[in-house]
């Protein structure tokens, strides 16, 4: 990034959970506030080849509990990740002209739109928001997964450098469509450095299977998406409808095809070329449809 558009890490206290968040710029009345939200496994700096292309804004990128730098164990509830981010949102005075959510972040800024008011619009990136039915068997789902059976749980947690991890992933999963850049931030930013000098995912394997486990919590979700009544776009990938209940396939996209419509206001653009993993895959197309929103 240029060197004057460079991010401060900032601390947001709930609870005595202390969560982290990064932050370009102050706000100002000259210029346009964006607030970021990343999915799950990812973290704040996931969005720089993005945010780099903004620099004439303000900018906050959130890191979710037990993401990135922020504190907490293993996730039970999506909602009340939800009420993290809208606690910190009531605690300061910023009017985000859009906030832009991915996938678990799509789902967590959904209810933080319902419950505050401080967004003009907001933009969901392929958000995790299953059809209606896949809410009323959370207990199911759950029971389904058995002790060290859920989704990356048993990934590598450990590297001896930022290198490493680069060169054991770059083949692997959904990773070979992410731009350069993407992947590069990705590793680099989500990696923390041991007292041994050696790496440690800054998502734990067990943090990041447990918000799967949980993926059915929220069954009030319908009810925020309807209490939004500022503007939202919808930027929906690849759909497999014998994936749509929700699928850990991420090829193709968890988002409901009929979630447009349960919206007071929105929009949608279905592209079904790219893979769940948008802002990576496609950081000219998001910016296009950012900068369109503003």
């Amino acid at each position: 990034m240029a060197e004057e558009f460079q991010p401060v890490q900032c601390f947001f206290d709930h609870h005595g959970v202390k969560l982290s968040y990064f932050e370009w710029g102050t706000p100002a009345t000259d210029k346009p506030s964006l607030l970021f939200v990343h999915a799950t496994g990812f973290h704040g700096r996931c969005w720089d080849e993005i945010i780099e292309r903004f620099a004439h804004c303000h900018v906050v990128s959130w890191e979710q509990q037990g993401h990135g730098r922020s504190e907490g164990g293993p996730i039970d509830s999506w909602a009340d990740i939800a009420a993290q981010l809208s606690a910190f949102i009531e605690s300061r005075d910023y009017r985000f002209a859009l906030a832009i959510g991915h996938s678990m972040g799509g789902h967590v800024l959904t209810v933080t739109a319902a419950q505050t008011n401080a967004f003009d619009q907001i933009l969901l990136i392929d958000p995790t928001i299953f059809n209606p039915e896949a809410y009323q068997h959370d207990a199911e789902y759950r029971a389904a997964f058995k002790a060290g059976s859920a989704p990356s749980e048993r990934r590598r947690a450990e590297f001896p450098s930022v290198e490493a991890m680069k060169e054991g992933l770059a083949a692997k999963g959904s990773f070979p469509v992410y731009t350069p850049r993407a992947y590069d931030d990705y590793c680099r930013y989500g990696l923390l450095e041991q007292d041994d000098g050696s790496f440690r995912l800054a998502c734990e394997p067990k943090v990041e299977a447990s918000v799967y486990v949980s993926s059915r919590s929220n069954a009030s979700i319908y009810e925020s998406v309807r209490s939004v009544q500022v503007p939202v776009h919808i930027m929906r990938a690849q759909a497999c409808d014998a994936r749509q209940g929700g699928s850990v396939d991420f090829a193709f996209s968890p988002t409901w095809s009929g979630l447009v419509n349960e919206f007071p206001n929105a929009t949608e653009h279905h592209y079904q070329e790219l893979t769940h993993f948008i802002p990576m895959q496609a950081p000219d197309e998001v910016e296009r449809v950012i900068r369109e929103r503003l």
